[in-house]
C-alpha cells in the first residue's frame, strides 16, 4: 500500500503539466499583472534589506558600546 502511494505521488509530481510556467511568465511583460508582480518583488526585497540593515546597525551599536564600556573600566549598569 505504501509503495503504491509513493508511486502515485511520484507520477503526479513528474507530469509535464506540473512543470509548466505560470501565466505571468508567458504573458505580456507590460501587462498590469506582470507589473504588479515586479512591484511586489521590489517591496518585499526592500523590506528584507531594511530588516537586515536594522539588525546589522543594532549589532554594530552593541559592539561600539561594548568597546566604550571596556575603555571606561567596565562600570556596572
Amino acid at each position: 500500500m505504501k509503495r503504491s502511494l509513493v508511486a502515485l505521488a511520484f507520477f503526479l509530481l513528474s507530469r509535464p503539466a506540473a512543470a509548466e510556467a505560470c501565466s505571468v511568465c508567458f504573458g505580456d511583460p507590460k501587462s498590469p499583472m506582470a507589473r504588479g508582480v515586479v512591484a511586489g518583488i521590489g517591496v518585499l526585497l526592500a523590506v528584507v534589506v531594511f530588516v537586515l540593515g536594522a539588525i546589522a546597525a543594532t549589532a554594530l551599536s552593541w559592539a561600539r558600546r561594548s568597546k566604550e564600556l571596556e575603555r571606561s573600566g567596565g562600570a556596572s549598569v
